[in-house]
């Protein structure tokens, strides 16, 4: 990254190499020191779908390696220099899809490994939010019947034409959350 003073804005220095404020922000700001790593929270940060994977994992000190393994175990091919909401866009995803996968690998990597190295949450369903109901019980072969009562005993109706994002958000539950229930 090029600039030319230190008196320079973040714009100006932004605008100088092609690339946003935001991303000069984070080129510059320092690493937590070693004692002082900091986890991924629960819900992403403003401005969390821009950055690249590169970024996120140097800021939350985690293994770019092992996460591009992990979002590739969930069939989200990805490299370190995308962006969340690129990988998103990419494989038909949410962003918070995304998120949630990364934030996933993040937790089973600092884990003690009990799968003999086999990834624990390779099993977990992407892109149900933009799924309706019938998609879901066809790709994971749900019996239909069965997965609405499920749903109707924790106080869920819906349509089987209704988006699972949908449904969650009129319930405050995630797609995920519905998903679980349904099994």
């Amino acid at each position: 990254m090029k600039f030319e003073s230190e008196e320079q804005s973040l714009k100006d220095i932004a605008r100088q190499n092609n690339i946003s404020p935001q991303q000069v922000y984070f080129a510059m700001k320092p690493v937590n020191p070693a004692g002082n790593s900091k986890s991924l929270p629960d819900n992403p940060p403003a401005g969390f779908g821009n950055r690249n994977l590169a970024d996120i994992c140097q800021e939350y000190r985690l293994d770019i390696k092992a996460v591009v393994r992990g979002l590739t175990e969930k069939n989200l091919m990805a490299d370190a220099e995308m962006t969340v909401k690129g990988i998103a866009e990419v494989h038909n995803v949410g962003p918070m899809d995304v998120f949630e996968a990364i934030k996933e690998i993040a937790t089973l990597s600092r884990a003690p490994s009990t799968t003999g190295g086999q990834s624990a949450g390779s099993a977990t369903p992407m892109g149900l939010g933009k799924m309706t109901l019938a998609q879901v019980f066809e790709k994971h072969n749900l019996d239909q019947s069965s997965a609405t009562q499920k749903l109707a005993e924790n106080g869920i109706t819906a349509d089987v034409d209704d988006k699972m994002k949908k449904v969650a958000e009129k319930h405050q539950k995630t797609p995920l959350d519905l998903f679980e229930m349904m099994k």
